[in-house]
């Protein structure tokens, strides 16, 4: 049972105690209490040890009844104080399922606030001048607290509750009670969740523990698009991740030991393009369907070059632009050096070397 319920029924039950509003017509009850009282008071007379009656009605000098103390005809037993206008401000009740409460009314005898004990715990409601619930306090059985604060309409827009071993929780609701923000700490972490006013979850933040940050976006199918974390237990490195509609990683953008990259990968999650910079360089890699490096273009230490390998990861092509001039290098499935081509201040040249590395032909 929600908090607004548990409130409606609170009312509803208070509302038993209406009979104590009938007292303008108890004359002859009133009457026989003050008989009572007044023989009570006369001198030589020793004062009962009990007094027995269904009902006790105060009056005030106009005869108006004030305050009623008395059993209702469902065996309820309740106190009411009325002002002189006989509208009710106060009750104070015990009902048949074991529920004790103190209501408070205003100038209109409009129930404005009700604390009451249940048997799942005590709770405190505070309602506006329709009777609706703005406000409402309980402790519930199981060792849980909550705090709501209500719309006019009656729905809740705000939250907060803490769970048996202390551990609280906020939530935030729009005028049709869909969750729109929620925050919340667990033994392990905390995180902010955000909706949208379909209740889809949009955006989420956590820590969890003291290593792992991070902000997490999601589509309007619930599909984490993108993350962006920080790992403190990794050095505190940044990372960007994007997924695809499928919620399939396709882009990662980071910062590691050797630098910042980017990398790019298909839908089955193979790594196919690679940009980053390390030290003194700045490389870009093409990588195939299997994973497996095909092409790299990268600049060392002002020196451009493109490197082209194999389906077995063996280099079997190199272009590169030193300071004497560019050079071409041809290299068998084996990965050593076959052939070359360079063209420096005297010329061009071609060397050709067979599986050994000895030079077999050369020009010039």
């Amino acid at each position: 049972m929600t908090i607004e319920e548990r409130m409606a029924e609170l009312e509803r039950k208070n509302r038993r105690l209406t009979w104590m509003l009938t007292v303008a017509g108890g004359t002859v009850a009133m009457l026989a209490v003050l008989a009572v009282a007044s023989g009570m008071a006369q001198p030589g007379n020793a004062p009962p040890e009990r007094v027995t009656a269904r009902q006790f009605v105060l009056v005030d000098e106009n005869g108006q009844a004030r305050a009623v103390l008395g059993v209702s005809d469902d065996g309820e037993p309740g106190l009411t104080l009325f002002d002189e206008k006989r509208k009710r401000r106060t009750t104070l009740g015990i009902g048949k399922e074991g529920t004790s409460g103190l209501w408070l009314s205003d100038e209109k005898g409009e129930v404005r606030a009700q604390l009451v004990v249940q048997r799942v715990g005590p709770g405190l409601g505070l309602f506006d001048e329709k009777g609706k619930t703005r406000a409402a306090l309980e402790f519930g059985k199981d060792g849980t607290t909550g705090l709501a604060l209500l719309d006019e309409n009656g729905k809740a827009s705000a939250q907060l509750r803490f769970t048996k071993s202390g551990l609280p929780g906020l939530v935030l609701s729009d005028e049709k009670g869909t969750m729109r923000a929620g925050l919340n700490v667990t033994d392990d972490g905390t995180g902010l969740a955000l909706w949208d006013m379909k209740g889809k979850l949009r955006v989420g933040l956590g820590i969890t523990g003291d290593t792992l940050g991070a902000l997490s976006l999601y589509d309007e199918n619930g599909k984490e698009r993108a993350q962006l974390g920080v790992d403190a237990g990794a050095g505190d490195k940044p990372t960007l991740w994007l997924r695809d509609e499928n919620g399939k990683r396709r882009v990662r953008l980071g910062i590691d030991d050797r630098g910042p990259g980017l990398w790019l990968l298909d839908e089955n999650g193979k790594q196919r393009f690679a940009l980053g910079i390390s030290g003194d360089g700045t490389g870009l890699g093409l990588y195939d369907e299997k994973g497996k490096r095909r092409a790299m273009l990268t600049i060392d230490k002002d020196v451009p070059g493109l490197t082209l390998f194999d389906e077995k990861g063996k280099e079997r092509a190199r272009l590169a632009v030193s300071d004497v001039g560019p050079v071409l290098g041809l290299s068998d499935e084996k990965g050593k050096a076959r052939a070359g081509v360079a063209v420096i201040e005297e010329g061009p040249g071609m060397i050709l070397l067979d599986e050994n590395g000895k030079p077999i032909w050369e020009v010039p």
